[in-house]
């Protein structure tokens, strides 16, 4: 939902009186770190998901998962002083520690989930894994559901939550720079 965030920033950036190019002013530090985070994810996501990986390359994923989330951090840190950035880091943190003590699966809820979803996710596919019993942090999970008009279902967690607080933060009061 990043970029769904960042669209609802602007969009409420503007409406707040806010001007687009002020976000040129954004002096994001290190910005390849986070991109660099995501591009890892989603290729092991998808590669996962493609049973792209097997054997021992299998057994990598959730270590590699679990590692990507240092470069989140230290991005964060680079960028600590501007606004948001402690949401961020607080919605990192929560996404880190339930993915690791999860062995580098986010645990999502089944309940939410349709057949051939929750069979891959069953299948051990992917970058996350099925809610059970045995889950730890089940609060800090993907749990958390919503449906929106023209997004679809949508599935997160508090710590997605915090994240994209943390740039609506970061847009809006961007924007609204005198």
């Amino acid at each position: 939902m990043l970029l769904e965030s960042v669209a609802l920033a602007m969009l409420l950036g503007l409406l707040s009186g806010g001007k687009v190019n002020n976000l040129t002013k954004i002096n994001l530090r290190r910005i390849w770190l986070p991109l660099f985070a995501f591009m890892l994810q989603f290729v092991l996501d998808f590669s996962g998901k493609q049973g792209v990986f097997a054997g021992w390359l299998h057994s990598l994923l959730p270590v590699i998962h679990v590692a990507s989330y240092l470069f989140l951090f230290w991005f964060v840190g680079t960028n600590w002083r501007l606004p948001g950035m402690k949401a961020l880091a607080l919605g990192t943190a929560c996404n880190f520690l339930v993915i690791a003590a999860n062995g580098g699966y986010m645990p999502v809820d089944p309940a939410q989930l349709g057949d051939k979803a929750r069979l891959a996710l069953a299948a051990g596919l992917g970058t996350h894994g099925l809610l059970t019993p045995l889950s730890r942090f089940k609060l800090l999970a993907d749990i958390i559901y919503i449906s929106l008009p023209l997004l679809g279902k949508q599935l997160f967690s508090i710590g997605d939550a915090l994240i994209d607080s943390g740039i609506l933060i970061l847009v809006i009061k961007t924007m609204r720079l005198k």
